[in-house]
């Protein structure tokens, strides 16, 4: 990574999120490692001015990408940088999704799994595998967290049962189908799994 040229990156990332661009894939990817780097700045403060470019990223990729950032700097960063970085994310809607246990898990582990594969089979081949297996993840634990909640504050512990039956479900399309349905229902007797 000490092949890109950070400050470079950053400047280029800057001006298309501050147009309201949506990045590319490989994008994505340059801001996730853009604290690693060669930069005139320190890991450290590339690693929060990253997080501050993804708080302003479109809400369906703004929490892999952060949650992205914190996995790959965890290991570099000291304290005191770490509490910065999640005061960045304190000042987002992210603080409420990270205490989520299942979406954090889930976007770690694809993190770790990708970063990992990367450094057996290849940084960029990995990466990629890393990013799809917890973009999906973290997609399937969302969903799912979202019928539970949608479940909760509508039919309260009468949804006990039929929020069980969600948890293990692990297949998105069955999930998404199941959250759409449950929006066009009127009552707790048509909320059933499809």
């Amino acid at each position: 990574m000490k092949d890109y040229d950070g400050d470079e990156e950053y400047r280029k990332l800057h001006a298309k999120i501050s147009q309201g661009q949506a990045l590319t894939e490989e994008e994505i990817l340059k801001l996730i490692f853009l604290p690693l780097m060669k930069s005139k700045s320190t890991e450290e403060d590339m690693a929060i001015r990253a997080a501050e470019l993804a708080k302003d990223l479109a809400m369906d990729i703004r929490t892999f990408v952060i949650g992205a950032i914190v996995a790959v700097t965890d290991r570099i960063l000291p304290e005191e940088y770490k509490r910065r970085l999640l005061e960045v994310l304190k000042m987002t809607q992210i603080e409420q999704w990270l205490k989520e246990e299942g979406r954090a898990e889930g976007l770690a582990e694809g993190i770790k799994k990708g970063i990992h594969e990367g450094m057996e089979q290849g940084l960029e081949r990995g990466l990629e595998r890393g990013l799809e297996k917890g973009l999906l993840n973290g997609k399937t634990k969302a969903t799912q967290e979202a019928i539970v909640l949608y479940l909760t504050t509508r039919y309260g512990e009468a949804s006990t049962p039929l929020q069980d039956t969600i948890l293990p479900l692990q297949d998105l399309g069955v999930l998404e189908q199941l959250l759409k349905a449950l929006y066009a229902t009127a009552n707790f007797s048509q909320a059933q799994l499809p």
